[in-house]
């Protein structure tokens, strides 16, 4: 396995894919809406179920899914993976913050929001890499490689 040091992520594309950057942003507008006050509960109701529903587990498909590796996908069954990796993910966080005692939307949101942005991040700072690397591997003219 290899490591992903953390100076990685400092050099992400100048544009990342436009589901793959609102992926990266719909938690932070999630908790964001938890913010709001009161009188706007059912705006701040649809945007975290919203978001706790699909997105992380839109961003975890994006993962795991054999597509990736030139599969063809069946949209009903990324449907129903999304959704249960969505459940998946929440039930773990809300797990975690209930047996710690300190269980509150905001953390639980705010923990959520940061799986989904690194699962969307991570594998786009690695591509990036990738990318890079053959150009930076190849020794200047009139050196010998290291």
């Amino acid at each position: 396995m290899t490591r992903l040091p953390v100076r990685a992520l400092t050099r992400l594309p100048a544009a990342l894919p436009p589901a793959e950057a609102v992926l990266a942003v719909s938690g932070w507008v999630a908790l964001a809406a938890t913010t709001l006050p009161p009188a706007l509960l059912p705006l701040r109701a649809v945007v975290a179920a919203s978001f706790l529903l699909l997105c992380p587990g839109a961003a975890a498909l994006r993962l795991t899914h054999p597509a990736r590796a030139g599969h063809r996908r069946d949209p009903l069954e990324a449907a129903v993976l999304t959704v249960a990796f969505s459940i998946a993910i929440d039930t773990a966080v809300a797990e975690v913050f209930f047996f710690t005692r300190s269980i509150s939307t905001a953390r639980a949101v705010g923990a959520v929001a940061l799986i989904t942005s690194l699962m969307v991040l991570v594998p786009a700072a690695v591509r990036h890499r990738r990318r890079a690397a053959p150009a930076a591997d190849r020794p200047a003219e009139g050196r010998p490689p290291t």
